[in-house]
């Protein structure tokens, strides 16, 4: 029986193909597929951290020490989710004519434009909250300097949480 050189390989080359050429092509497959692997959760992670943002806490104390924390909102979203509720049954009953309100605010405070919301001055403190952009500011001003903000699309997320 005549044999054919290039039909009876079982290396999983086409015909024609040479041997050392169909290795490289399928290595070059491998390394491809695994830099995927290794590379696809760290793009879904900064993607999804792109599109819902940051919370961020800074502080600083008097002595010039600073701590400065930034989450992804994702994270915040996620434990309100699986908090089933976060506020004691009393006080969802004292917020429940309020519920519908506080939801409309919560869903258009993206369109509103920036403004300071509320101002406390106290005994030598200083408490603003404010919208700045798409985030929502929390700031404490007086012997320590915090600041806390959030995207201010987590706050419809956070009403529907809580009340």
């Amino acid at each position: 029986m005549p044999s054919f050189p290039s039909s009876d390989r079982n290396d999983g080359a086409p015909r024609g193909v040479p041997r050392a050429r169909a290795r490289r092509s399928r290595a070059l497959i491998w390394v491809v597929a695994a830099l995927a692997c290794l590379l696809l959760p760290f793009v879904t992670l900064a993607a999804t951290v792109a599109v819902t943002g940051f919370v961020t806490v800074e502080i600083e104390d008097a002595a010039g020490g600073e701590i400065f924390l930034p989450m992804p909102a994702l994270v915040a979203d996620l434990g309100l989710a699986l908090a089933p509720r976060l506020l004691p049954a009393e006080a969802r009953r004292e917020l429940a004519p309020f519920r519908q309100a506080l939801r409309s605010i919560a869903d258009d405070i993206d369109d509103c434009p920036d403004a300071t919301l509320l101002e406390v001055i106290d005994r030598g403190e200083r408490v603003t909250f404010a919208k700045e952009g798409r985030s929502l500011v929390l700031r404490v001003e007086g012997d320590e300097q915090v600041t806390v903000a959030m995207p201010s699309r987590l706050v419809s997320s956070m009403v529907r949480g809580l009340v």
